[in-house]
């Protein structure tokens, strides 16, 4: 989960960690007064380990509490910077730079994972919360199913030699951001090899 918070004004909180004039003015100004939504910040913490369905306020107060207690501020703007990106794409606002932020989150977390399988056990300090990244994984996959961008499309594109004339100026925007998403090579580059290559390539996604 992202934070847990308790009760108190996040500029009380934060008190009591540090006198940073910027953190400070972080949770004057966007985090929650502590008073109006604790009831309901617990009862969609218990479905929502990753925070992202919170309102921007009660997120803002989450992630801050998760970084002082766990002394990683510098994570706060990446928190900030991800979720932002997520909504974004929901609204139909989508960038290739987002896309390559979020993927090389994702692969990141993907190696810590298979290198060190079990939470319990494993040594590495995260920057980012486990289920936030998951969450941010499975709401970008969501986006593009949603757009009818899945293996099939990827397929399609890479058998024709990466034809974009059939598509609209927003739908090359789209099919550059689930390019980069999945860090596809670019078209010639993966017809130049065998139709192995395009399998592994969609079976990997």
């Amino acid at each position: 989960q992202t934070g847990g918070s308790g009760g108190g004004s996040a500029v009380e909180l934060i008190q009591a960690f540090t006198e940073d004039k910027k953190l400070l003015a972080y949770a004057k100004y966007l985090c929650d007064d502590g008073k109006k939504v604790q009831r309901k910040k617990r009862a969609m913490a218990q479905q929502d380990q990753s925070g992202l369905n919170l309102s921007f306020e009660e997120f803002c107060t989450e992630i801050l509490h998760e970084c002082l207690t766990k002394e990683k501020t510098e994570a706060i703007r990446l928190y900030i910077a991800l979720r932002h990106a997520i909504r974004s794409a929901e609204n139909g606002t989508w960038s290739v730079e987002s896309m390559w932020d979020i993927r090389l989150v994702r692969s990141y977390y993907e190696r810590i994972q298979q290198s060190q399988p079990s939470p319990a056990t494993s040594t590495v300090s995260l920057l980012l919360n486990e289920d936030f990244v998951s969450s941010l994984s499975e709401s970008i996959d969501g986006q593009f199913a949603e757009n009818g961008y899945t293996g099939t499309a990827l397929m399609s594109y890479l058998e024709s030699g990466g034809n974009w004339g059939a598509l609209s100026e927003e739908d090359k925007g789209l099919m550059g951001c689930f390019l980069t998403y999945h860090d596809v090579p670019f078209p010639s580059d993966a017809l130049d090899g065998s139709a192995d290559l395009l399998n592994e390539i969609v079976t990997g996604m």
